[in-house]
């Protein structure tokens, strides 16, 4: 949907912005209470880590770190003190978005919401970047899923740089908005429903537990990132319009581009999962020349991390989004 005019279906929306576009949610899963994901899941009922411990220059354990690469130190000049901007500067076809999702504590209720500049789901910025290079701050938009028990609520109407105001602490597309008080995310969704038009009003409070500020690079060159900002934290959920109101855990994380994503995908596949106050997350990617880019860390409440085996691909069911 874009300024309030329904757009092409999702599976043409898929197609159309190339093979990125699949997204589910799962309520429950073997041994792991929470789980939420995108495109085709990494499930395992066990998760065998691989820790790799930290030493002082005594000898002394300090912690865990990963040994995935990284982005350079010098490359976090988009977080303060922990905290994303969100003033950051997107690149002409570029993209950023800012993801954040919760489950309840009785595993019934989930959200998800994503603030986007240069939305990679937008069948109209993928038809204007073939044009010519196009400014990503024409195509914003708040995504916002509820999955609730009774029924799933949806809504993402795309707007362009007249609605979007942003700066290091507020993200805003007309009168809905992320933006930070002291070291919480305050979340005001005012939205409406596809396709039935309902109406979407209420809060969400993130309150992370901890901090990430390593940016991984998702291809050979450095063009795309991903940093899981609060890998663990604790959600607060009030709306208004539906009735609903629970507490559960949460997560934060952004990814960058310098150019789109189909010049350097096939297709890529993520998911998280939480038990215990610790939060796991697999990323895997399919690179257009073939090769591979695969992740699998588990943060504690610490924030210290420690990678593990990737668990096998599972194949999910087709859906109405795909």
């Amino acid at each position: 949907k874009r300024q309030g005019q329904a757009g092409p279906a999702c599976a043409a929306i898929a197609r159309r912005s190339a093979p990125l576009m699949r997204a589910s949610i799962c309520m429950a899963c073997p041994r792991i209470r929470d789980v939420i994901f995108y495109g085709q899941i990494y499930v395992s009922t066990r998760i065998d880590t691989h820790p790799i411990r930290v030493k002082s220059e005594k000898g002394e354990p300090m912690g865990y770190q990963c040994d995935h690469p990284a982005m350079p130190a010098n490359e976090h000049a988009d977080t303060m003190t922990g905290r994303p901007r969100f003033d950051v500067p997107v690149p002409l076809d570029g993209y950023r978005w800012w993801y954040i999702d919760g489950l309840s504590d009785d595993g019934r209720s989930g959200i998800v919401i994503i603030a986007f500049v240069g939305s990679v789901f937008s069948p109209y910025y993928f038809g204007a970047r073939s044009r010519q290079p196009t400014d990503p701050q024409e195509h914003v938009a708040i995504n916002v899923g509820l999955y609730r028990p009774s029924n799933k609520l949806w809504a993402m109407t795309e707007r362009g740089s007249g609605d979007l105001a942003r700066d290091a602490d507020s993200f805003a597309v007309r009168s809905s908005q992320l933006r930070w008080v002291r070291n919480e995310l305050h979340i005001d969704i005012d939205e409406r429903s596809m396709p039935l038009a309902r109406k979407l009003r209420g809060r969400i409070i993130v309150r992370p537990t901890c901090w990430n500020e390593r940016r991984f690079a998702l291809d050979a060159a450095g063009r795309h990132s991903w940093q899981p900002v609060a890998p663990v934290a604790r959600m607060e959920v009030l709306f208004d319009e539906p009735s609903w109101c629970w507490q559960g855990d949460a997560y934060v994380d952004t990814n960058a581009g310098e150019r789109p994503l189909e010049k350097d995908f096939r297709s890529w596949h993520w998911s998280r999962s939480s038990d215990d106050g610790m939060t796991a997350i697999t990323y895997a990617v399919d690179r257009l020349d073939g090769s591979e880019r695969d992740l699998a860390i588990r943060f504690d409440a610490e924030g210290r991390c420690e990678e593990f085996e990737m668990p096998p691909r599972v194949v999910l069911p087709s859906t109405g989004w795909r």
